[in-house]
């Protein structure tokens, strides 16, 4: 694996430490693996989101253009 070239040195309270442990052991992952897994299911649940939103949007928009709405 590439060594990265950013790092994030972030504070978490004691009870999201405990939650990201169990959830590292559980998938037997390294923490640092986990954190990214994690990470990237977030921003891939916000692109879906904002995906979505901009969808209903153009719809709403098409249905004022032809006068439905």
């Amino acid at each position: 694996m590439p060594k990265p070239t950013d790092e994030f040195h972030i504070r978490v309270s004691p009870e999201l430490y405990k939650r990201v442990r169990h959830a590292q052991v559980d998938s037997g992952r390294s923490l640092n693996a986990e954190l990214i897994s994690i990470i990237e299911r977030g921003l891939e649940l916000r692109d879906e989101r904002l995906e979505k939103g901009l969808k209903l949007i153009r719809d709403g928009l098409n249905l004022i253009e032809k006068g439905e709405a």
